[in-house]
C-alpha cells in the first residue's frame, strides 16, 4: 500500500516576518520549506551609530578591554566595520575573551574571521554571565543598538564587571505601519513573529496610529516571539503570546510558529 505524501506543517499558512529585512532571508527560507507563504513587513532597519567617537574610542583601546560580548548580527558589522575603516585588524580580538549570542551571531564573527569562545546557551543575562565565568574587575566591551535593554550590562555589573556600553548602530522605525495594517486587514494571516522588543513597539505603535487592532481579539493571528524578552515586551503592549522560540535564532523562531499554529485549525484566519 503507498504511503499518503507528508503534508508540510505550514502549509496553507500565512505567516508575516516583521524583522529588518537584510536578517530576514534563513528565517523566509525556513519557513517557506516548511509550506508557508511568507510575507516580509520589516518594522525596524539599522543605521550606522551617528557619533561613532565613543565606538572609536573603545576599539582604539581594545587591549585594555578582557571580554568583548556580541548580541546581534548587526552588532558584529557595525564593530567589525568600523575596525576596518580605523585600520583596525579583527586579529586585535584574539586578546580579548569573544562572547556571542546566538547563532546566527556566531556565524556572523566565524564569517569574519574572527574566533569566539564563549557562546552562552541563551540570550539573557544570567547565561551570558555564566557562560563568561568569573568577570569581577574584568572589563567587558558591549557594542550595540541604541535601544538595547540594561538587562545585560545590569547582570555583568551585579558579578563585578566593570561594562563599558557603546552605540554601535541605530534602530530606527522602518515603515508608518499603513504596510502591515494593510497586510493584516487585506488578507488572512495566521501568524505574526517578531524578533525584536523593538519591532514590537513599532507594530503596536504604528498600527494604533493607523486604527488597526488586527493583532488583539479572539481572531487575531498568533503572535510569536524570538525570546522571552521579545515575549515580555508583546505581553506589556497588549499582545497575546502564542509561543516563544527555544532556540534564539532563525530556526528556533520557524519551530516555535509550527508549534503555535500546531494546536490551530489548519484552515487559515479570516480577517
Amino acid at each position: 500500500m503507498s504511503r499518503a505524501p507528508e503534508v508540510a506543517p505550514l502549509a496553507g499558512r500565512t505567516v508575516v516576518l516583521t524583522r529588518a529585512r537584510e536578517q530576514s532571508r534563513a528565517l523566509t527560507e525556513r519557513l517557506e520549506s516548511l509550506g508557508a507563504n511568507v510575507v516580509l513587513v520589516p518594522m525596524i532597519q539599522f543605521a550606522p551609530a551617528r557619533d561613532p567617537a565613543p565606538l572609536d574610542a573603545a576599539l582604539r583601546s581594545l587591549r585594555e578591554h578582557g571580554a568583548i560580548v556580541f548580541t546581534s548580527v548587526n552588532a558584529v558589522a557595525a564593530t567589525l566595520d568600523r575596525m576596518a575603516q580605523l585600520g583596525i585588524q579583527p586579529g586585535v580580538l584574539s586578546e580579548l575573551i569573544v562572547a556571542a549570542i546566538g547563532d546566527a551571531t556566531a556565524a556572523a564573527l566565524s564569517e569574519r574571521g574572527v574566533m569566539y569562545g564563549v557562546r552562552p546557551a541563551r540570550a539573557t543575562g544570567r547565561d551570558v554571565v555564566e557562560a563568561l565565568g568569573s568577570v569581577v574587575g574584568c572589563r567587558v566591551l558591549l557594542p550595540r543598538s541604541d535601544l538595547a535593554r540594561s538587562d545585560l550590562p545590569d547582570a555583568l555589573r551585579r558579578c563585578g564587571a566593570t561594562v563599558v556600553e557603546v552605540i554601535a548602530y541605530h534602530t530606527l522605525p522602518d515603515q508608518d505601519g499603513g504596510g502591515l495594517a494593510a497586510v493584516l486587514m487585506g488578507q488572512p494571516i495566521d501568524a505574526v513573529a517578531f524578533a525584536s522588543p523593538s519591532a514590537v513597539d513599532v507594530a503596536v505603535g504604528a498600527l494604533a496610529a493607523a486604527g488597526c487592532r488586527a493583532l488583539t481579539g479572539d481572531a487575531a493571528p498568533a503572535i510569536v516571539a524570538i525570546g522571552p524578552i521579545t515575549a515580555r515586551q508583546a505581553e506589556a503592549r497588549g499582545l497575546a503570546v502564542a509561543a516563544v522560540a527555544r532556540q534564539h535564532d532563525a530556526l528556533g523562531l520557524a519551530d516555535a510558529v509550527v508549534s503555535a499554529l500546531g494546536a490551530r485549525s489548519s484552515a487559515p484566519r479570516s480577517h
